[in-house]
């Protein structure tokens, strides 16, 4: 496991020192530059490099004022903190989280808010509203394709393949799933949404609690940060395919330009257990997961 730090330089001066300082940071950090034309460096945490970097960040901060258009040098430090996994760390995984990279978008006339609705039937949301997934998704026929799996712009799907691999191996069962149609009623895949629910995942994790509708109880955090873990309660109330009860969501102003109510989408993390991560892995080794290692408890 290998957490590393985003970081962004930029220099539009022309005075000597701070020339010198970029050319430094581009030679010290050369071993981790992502993108030289965006000039985008993920530096390990714990490494020479990044303590440099991270002080010339502190030195030279990013512009305030983003019309400040004045020559100067500037190191930006991102604030999240990117984790990458080894073959071991899956290995020692208890469970997992699906994260599949590739989008599946919706119509171009359509967004998200098209399939969300309240909470229930009275909400009662002390920040905005907080919307969940009320309908089944429809997506245009080109947008999934020949995928096997995809992102969509709330949750994920799958190939019939895939759904009928975990059902034969009784690791799913057609609850598991929702039927994903274009706007005519044609099948295009299934999207996961699993009826096991996992409470207390968010908790165990360190999560914000931001708000909570006091009539259905629906529970809004910010997402925790990784790496996760679960603990071994949680892990034996586990099937194949799982959601958090929790749910998570951006903070946004409690009203529009136009005085309305705010309302935000929330939605779930998505778990696997260890038996479909191997199946799944097996079968499609390019689908992307994010390990959930063992609560130290």
């Amino acid at each position: 496991m290998v957490k590393t730090v985003k970081f962004h330089i930029e220099c539009t001066s022309t005075d000597a020192e701070l020339k010198r300082n970029y050319t430094e940071f581009k030679n010290v950090c050369a071993n981790y530059c992502e993108d030289d034309e965006m000039e985008l460096y993920y530096i390990p945490l714990e490494t020479a490099a990044y303590e440099y970097a991270h002080k010339l960040a502190l030195l030279y901060p990013d512009k305030e004022d983003i019309w400040d258009e004045s020559p100067a040098l500037c190191v930006s430090e991102d604030d999240y903190i990117c984790v990458e996994y080894n073959k071991k760390d899956y290995e020692d995984a208890v469970a997992y989280v699906i994260n599949f990279y590739h989008f599946a978008y919706d119509y171009e006339d359509w967004s998200s808010d098209e399939f969300v609705g309240d909470c229930c039937g009275s909400p009662s949301w002390k920040i905005q509203n907080g919307m969940i997934q009320n309908r089944n998704y429809m997506i245009p026929k080109a947008e999934f394709g020949k995928k096997k799996y995809a992102k969509l712009m709330l949750g994920y799907a799958v190939a019939d393949e895939v759904k009928e691999l975990l059902c034969a191996e009784g690791l799913a069962t057609e609850r598991d799933f929702r039927e994903v149609t274009t706007k005519k009623g044609e099948h295009i895949c299934y999207q996961i949404i699993p009826e096991n629910e996992v409470e207390g995942f968010m908790d165990e994790n360190g999560a914000e609690l931001v708000d909570i509708c006091s009539n259905c109880g629906t529970k809004r955090y910010n997402l925790c940060k990784q790496p996760y873990r679960m603990s071994s309660a949680l892990v034996s109330g586990l099937k194949g395919l799982n959601r958090t009860k929790e749910l998570d969501g951006p903070i946004l102003e409690e009203r529009d330009s136009a005085g309305q109510e705010g309302r935000v989408t929330l939605e779930p993390l998505y778990i696997v257990n260890k038996q479909v991560y191997q199946l799944l892995h097996t079968n499609y080794p390019k689908m992307q997961f994010i390990p959930i290692f063992p609560f130290i408890e």
